[in-house]
């Protein structure tokens, strides 16, 4: 197509013919169907107006619409010399035949003529040619932002606003133009596609950087290149191009910014040359800022119209991007804001600092802390820093701020935070959370030699409570016992906040000697501290312990209710914080496994997953073995046994750097657990060689699911004997302490290895102990993860001693029929009806061969009192066929009548 310029018949206006046609499709485009379809709807209304900054694909959006809708287009480029109106209306009538070359004919004549016509005239003249052509067509103007003619824009506006129905109008602009938007809005003629509907998402980045360009680049390089340029579609380009023959793509994708040179050139050649030095100025001087609102911009630039500014900005699309719907506050494009630092670093260096500290000051006096913080951070005034910080840490500790509180502290030099030894007891938490015990260390022999003495009395309590923190994070008992005893000693009369500390340090250390009792008794005494010093995220941890010993104590239904609190509680008094309800999930998860509400047990185990791979961070606490075992144990029943090793595996990895062996020990022995469940015995074997275990060990509550574990690899390896007395001193230690769910399991262990010793009898016995223990709380999970052996057993059981618990302890009988049936299945009889005597008749609780869903089904209408004949109808069956039903159903149900037939039924629970 030719570039060259047309002269009219008259030879006055040559015209550049490439301002009229449409730019060529690329191939290779992103398919963006959601925005196409934008398009379409618009053609309902009389405009649609695509406004966003410069490089968001505006005018490949059109392209690759034309390219899939036949309805015809007459375009116009628009540049800065077509302000003169005359100019602008006769490329606009050249655009116009594009479509029809003998579309407005007159207007085009009245435009030939030796004067320039008023605008009025023309736009008459065009109007009344629109009106009389009948074909349907776009009317699209490109680059709009560069008119700056006022009568332009009032006449585009009256023609937009009396297009015939059979012609749409399409604008691409990098600024909104002064049509009236809200009138078009108001009445639904108006098609807005704007910066946020044009950036790429992930998907469309991987698209373009891996199938456009061609860049192989990583999962996580691509979603780092999205976040960081936000879906700015010329900023994804511009790093593709620096990213093509490098072989160091990844650390190139982790440094791209604002100050790469293509991006450079791009936003001062396109966006900010192009801006008048007031603008300039004011873009400078507010990109310190993270956020912008009028009244910050003023306190900055000295003057008094940033509202009017922002505003001004927001219309030209000038990468500001709002934060809420009131246009109130606003912040700027990541890469642009890089730019403009980048700018006022060469232009002001000595600028910066001052900016900062006047940012720091307006969000002091407007109660914005966290945020006068951060400037006073950046402006390296540490000392301002620290007087801002101080008066808000316990609080923040409190609420579980503690990676916040960390992040301002790592930026303070060690000079200037010794200088403020509170916040060093406030740092400790971070720094146990860090594993840095060395300096946990250091800091408490700081707050030991603060002034004044009342301080420095306070600050020793809490130097030692940080002591006794790490011992237990180390599992070192005694020394916890001893740093927790010297902390008491120092404790101030009144002091609530140190007194809650001082209190959960001891509650974390009986709970690593596993007495349930003790811990639960040490947990009430401290729960009310806790709320005194309005320490919420003390309560939490409090609370979901407490919930943890109310399980291990075999209260189900009592440790089910308060992790529910807690839950609601959290959520109420810290939304942000999910992290903090890890373990009061995995808690939850592993009761509801417990009661076999599988549905719930995976709700429970996915919401915290979630928390830890979208976070990557969880509160660490004394019983971070059962929490994993938890939800380790979820992921095997749901098939997911490799994420679970995975799981586990981060549990070792993070709790080897508090250099807590024993747990890391406990972790191990979870994860040949679930290798023996697989019948992976050589693994399990190299774990129980490697373990150091004993069937001679004394009873180490450290110790406790190693040596159930060991006892487990015992029975499956034939050494059922050996594991007998090692099980017996387990049970007898957890029974002394209080975790009944322990006593269960070994009771259950105890029978099969019993069983295995050919010693039945024995074994009936102790599983009927187990029976009555897990009969009141419904403790099913752990009988039908035994597996068949344990199910065989239950069924012996069931024969022997079924009719005197008929009796005697009918909850206990309908207690096993329920695990019989949660093991898939009703007991199966042990000989046929035909082998038996009158005088050996089986019991109602007793199913020769379970129900087929037929006679389910027939049951279900006798039930409701239909005749043969009506549930033969309803059935769509003969009256011999249901007869024939009912006489397995009598059968297999021992009974002789459909009345009795329906007292079995529901004994059975068969009835829906």
């Amino acid at each position: 197509m030719s570039s060259r310029p047309d002269k009219g018949s008259n030879g006055a206006r040559p015209k550049l013919m490439t301002k009229l046609y449409l730019p060529p499709a690329r191939q290779t485009l992103v398919e963006r169907p959601r925005l196409l379809q934008h398009l379409d709807e618009g053609l309902q209304g009389k405009l649609t107006l695509i406004s966003a900054p410069a490089g968001f694909g505006k005018t490949s959006l059109v392209t690759a619409w034309k390219q899939q809708n036949e309805m015809p287009l007459a375009w116009l480029s628009l540049d800065e010399e077509d302000n003169e109106p005359t100019r602008f209306a006769d490329y606009l009538v050249a655009a116009l035949q594009t479509v029809d070359e003998e579309l407005a004919e007159e207007t085009a004549g009245l435009l030939r003529g030796s004067a320039s016509p008023p605008l009025t005239l023309v736009l008459s003249s065009l109007l009344n040619e629109l009106n009389a052509h009948d074909a349907e067509f776009v009317l699209a103007l490109d680059d709009y932002h560069v008119i700056a003619e006022p009568l332009i824009h009032e006449a585009v506006s009256v023609l937009i606003e009396r297009l015939p129905p059979h012609v749409h109008a399409l604008v691409a602009s990098r600024s909104d133009p002064p049509f009236p938007l809200a009138r078009l809005r108001a009445r639904g003629e108006l098609k807005e596609i704007r910066a946020y509907d044009l950036r790429f998402n992930e998907a469309e980045s991987n698209v373009f950087l891996n199938d456009v360009m061609s860049l192989g680049l990583a999962s996580d390089d691509v979603h780092a290149l999205e976040e960081r340029t936000e879906g700015w579609i010329t900023g994804l380009q511009l790093s593709a191009l620096s990213l093509r023959g490098r072989e160091n793509k990844s650390e190139m994708v982790r440094e791209f910014a604002g100050d790469n040179r293509f991006i450079l050139d791009y936003l001062l050649e396109e966006v900010l040359n192009g801006q008048p030095e007031r603008v300039q100025d004011f873009l400078l001087r507010t990109s310190v800022l993270t956020r912008l609102n009028g009244p910050l911009c003023d306190a900055l630039t000295q003057d008094h119209n940033g509202h009017d500014t922002l505003q001004q900005l927001e219309r030209a699309n000038l990468f500001l991007i709002p934060l809420d719907n009131k246009g109130n506050w606003f912040r700027y494009h990541h890469l642009f804001a890089d730019l403009l630092r980048l700018k006022l670093r060469h232009k002001q260096p000595s600028a910066i600092r001052e900016l900062q500290l006047k940012a720091s000051v307006w969000c002091e006096e407007n109660e914005l802390s966290e945020e006068a913080i951060g400037y006073a951070l950046a402006a390296q005034d540490w000392m301002r820093a620290l007087d801002l910080i101080e008066p808000i840490s316990y609080q923040l500790i409190t609420l579980g701020g503690f990676e916040r509180l960390n992040r301002w502290l790592e930026a303070i030099p060690e000079t200037a935070l010794k200088t403020r030894p509170i916040l060093l007891a406030g740092y400790v938490p971070t720094l146990l959370y860090k594993a840095e015990f060395d300096r946990v260390e250091k800091y408490a022999r700081l707050m030991e030699t603060a002034e004044p003495e009342e301080v420095r009395r306070r600050l020793s309590s809490t130097a030692w409570s940080s002591r006794s923190l790490v011992a237990v994070a180390r599992g070192e008992l005694a020394e916890a016992i001893e740093c927790s005893r010297k902390s008491f000693e120092l404790l101030l009369p009144g002091d609530v906040k140190q007194r809650a500390v001082v209190l959960q340090t001891r509650v974390r250390y009986v709970c690593l000697q596993g007495d349930m009792k003790e811990s639960e008794r040490e947990l009430l005494e401290a729960l009310p501290a806790y709320k005194q010093a309005g320490h919420i995220m003390f309560e939490v941890w409090g609370l979901t312990l407490l919930g943890f010993i109310r399980s291990m104590q075999g209260r189900l239904h009592e440790g089910a209710d308060v992790l529910r609190q807690v839950i609601q509680y959290t959520k109420e008094q810290m939304p942000n914080r999910p992290e903090t309800l890890v373990y009061t999930h995995s808690f939850a998860c592993d009761i509801y496994r417990e009661w076999n509400d599988l549905e719930a047990a995976r709700t429970c185990l996915n919401e915290a997953l979630t928390v830890i791979r979208q976070t990557g961070r969880e509160s660490y606490i004394a019983s971070v073995a059962e929490h994993l075992k938890s939800l380790a144990l979820m992921l095997e029943l749901c098939g997911e046994t490799e994420e679970a090793f995975e799981l586990i595996r981060s549990g070792i990895n993070r709790v080897r750097k508090y250099r807590d062996e024993a747990t890391a020990g406990r972790l191990l022995a979870l994860e040949a657990l679930l290798r023996l469940r697989r019948g992976e015995m050589a693994a399990v074997n190299r774990w129980a060689e490697s373990s150091g275990l004993s069937p001679a060990d004394e009873p180490d509550y450290s110790k406790e699911l190693n040596h159930i574990t060991y006892a487990r690899w015992l029975i499956a390896s034939g050494k059922a004997e050996e594991a007998r007395p090692l099980l017996s001193r387990l049970r007898r230690a957890a029974r002394k302490a209080d975790r009944q769910r322990i006593v269960l399991e070994i009771l259950r262990l105890e029978a099969l290895a019993q069983q295995a010793c050919d010693d039945e009898p024995l074994a009936i016995k102790t599983l009927e102990q187990a029976l009555l223990l897990a009969e009141p709380e419904s403790h099913l999970r752990g009988f039908i993860d035994e597996g068949k052996a344990l199910s065989k057993l239950l069924v012996e059981a069931l024969k022997q001693h079924g009719k005197r618990w008929e009796t005697a302890a009918p909850a206990l009988l309908r207690f096993v029929i329920k695990l019989n049936e949660a093991f898939g299945r009703l007991a199966p009889a042990p000989r046929t009806r035909a082998a038996q005597t009158e005088s050996e008749s089986l019991p109602w609780w007793y199913v020769n061969d379970p129900l087929s869903e037929r006679e389910l089904e027939v049951l279900q209408h006798v039930a409701q009192g239909r005749s043969n004949q009506d549930i033969a109808d309803k059935l769509f069956l003969s009256a011999g066929t249901v007869k024939r039903h009912l006489s397995n159903i009598f059968q297999k149900l021992d009974v002789h009548s459909r009345t009795q037939a329906i007292e079995r039924a529901r004994n059975l629970k068969l009835l829906g």
